[in-house]
């Protein structure tokens, strides 16, 4: 293997363990003239920049462009075949092998009360890899969040070291306002999937307010999700625990992603969180 090969797979089990998607663009046929061989390895994340090339040029915004929609749909892998008869002298084709590696759906979820356990245990029921923050420790022992990743920390501290990327997804239902706001400001200004605040309107300004004091631009509050949750009226726990479940599953769905961006949250009750 080659010194460039083990990087690339150094940065895969990397980006990997750290619940990124990416795509794993290989080239499996160069004949002719082409800028790059057999074998040649180049990472493409969901966002940011690749690592590698295959080539450069058209040849490769065609590569990305193509690998950035498998994880847009969640479509199977799939052979690009390119000609550079028109693009280079080369004159040469290439194929190349994408092959998408989806992340699981991660959740950092701050605070364990009534509400937190009734979402825990119902993502968990839905495939998600769930972790819980919460700095006191007799909470997360409830078998609610038997299958959860637990973690007996203070809220903020916890927020300001989490391992962001852009597909994390974020949920903070803490049992004070104060501690919400400001593990919602800690996480601003990372790079996330989804960040939402358990609130109702009124609170949703209130932290609104907060961060645009901090000096936070409009359009970074405005990725903020507050209030949660699909609108079905819901009052209970477990009846959040679904609205919030059916936001999450919105953004998750391929042919949904877009139609969540202009959905209004519903409005929470805040007396179960606790």
């Amino acid at each position: 293997m080659s010194n460039e090969d083990r990087e690339t797979y150094q940065l895969l089990a990397r980006w990997a363990g750290e619940g990124r998607s990416f795509v794993l663009a290989t080239v499996i046929r160069a004949t002719g003239s082409t800028p790059r061989v057999a074998g040649t390895k180049m990472l493409i994340p969901s966002e940011g920049q690749g690592v590698g090339t295959v080539g450069g040029g058209v040849t490769e915004r065609e590569v990305i462009d193509r690998a950035r929609r498998l994880l847009r749909t969640g479509g199977p892998a799939e052979v690009v075949e390119i000609s550079l008869a028109d693009e280079t002298a080369c004159g040469g084709r290439m194929a190349i092998f994408l092959e998408p590696h989806l992340a699981e759906k991660q959740l950092v979820l701050f605070g364990a009360g009534h509400v937190g356990r009734a979402v825990a245990k119902l993502l968990a029921d839905l495939g998600w890899d769930v972790t819980v923050i919460d700095p006191r420790a007799e909470r997360l022992d409830d078998p609610d969040f038997a299958r959860c990743r637990t973690r007996a920390e203070e809220y903020v501290a916890a927020a300001g070291a989490l391992p962001f990327s852009p597909d994390l997804f974020v949920l903070v239902m803490t049992p004070d306002h104060q501690w919400d706001a400001q593990v919602a400001a800690a996480c601003l200004e990372h790079p996330w999937r989804w960040l939402g605040v358990l609130g109702s309107a009124r609170k949703a300004g209130q932290i609104r307010r907060h961060l645009a004091e901090r000096g936070f631009s409009p359009e970074a509050i405005a990725r903020l999700r507050i209030p949660v949750g699909v609108e079905i009226g819901s009052e209970t726990p477990a009846e959040i625990a679904v609205s919030i479940a059916g936001e999450l599953i919105r953004e998750t769905s391929a042919k949904l992603a877009k139609a969540s961006k202009h959905a209004d949250a519903a409005p929470r009750e805040e007396s179960a969180r606790q």
